[in-house]
């Protein structure tokens, strides 16, 4: 039996378009760009981060659900490819797992979904790091060719290609064809 193949996204600008522009009476742009600095230099859950910062966790959710909107015309090619059951598709992101799980089950696109990879399940490493990369492939137990990974940031692009992922830099005009 072949290894099985996994297709990764990244979240953010990829999997979801983000207005940037959209603020809450509770939660505004400064306060979740706070709330991911803090996560990422004390090595934090968004829970914590939320705790430490005075907030509910479930505005926070909210926020970013209003402000992060699904990319529709990637979402038809992911069920596509979902459907053709060839690959295992997955998520792999900076963002948090309790933020992603709620948004995909918020807009009802958990079940195309088998893998949610972050920073909690990751050892707390990010990309573009290297590191981040080699947790992967050995969280998914593959070599790193079996990955296809499409990612908006051309650093998290070069690093992936240089430890041998077949990755793609995804754009709002990128064409999905597998």
């Amino acid at each position: 039996m072949d290894k099985p193949k996994y297709i990764l996204f990244d979240f953010d600008d990829v999997i979801n378009i983000y207005n940037r522009r959209y603020d809450s009476d509770k939660i505004d742009q400064a306060t979740w760009i706070r709330l991911l600095k803090k996560r990422k230099k004390d090595k934090i859950t968004i829970q914590q981060a939320c705790r430490l910062e005075g907030l509910h966790l479930k505005d926070v959710v909210e926020f970013y659900h209003k402000c992060a909107l699904p990319n529709y015309s990637l979402i038809e090619t992911i069920k596509d490819i979902e459907f053709s059951n060839k690959y295992t598709l997955g998520i792999f992101s900076n963002n948090s797992s309790t933020v992603i799980m709620s948004w995909l089950t918020n807009y009802g696109l958990k079940k195309y979904f088998e893998v949610i990879l972050t920073p909690e399940n990751l050892g707390w490493n990010w990309k573009p790091s290297d590191t981040t990369f080699y947790k992967v492939i050995d969280v998914l137990n593959c070599l790193p060719s079996d990955i296809i990974f499409f990612d908006d940031d051309i650093k998290n692009i070069v690093v992936a290609t240089r430890i041998g992922f077949n990755a793609k830099h995804y754009t709002k005009k990128t064409k999905i064809n597998i």
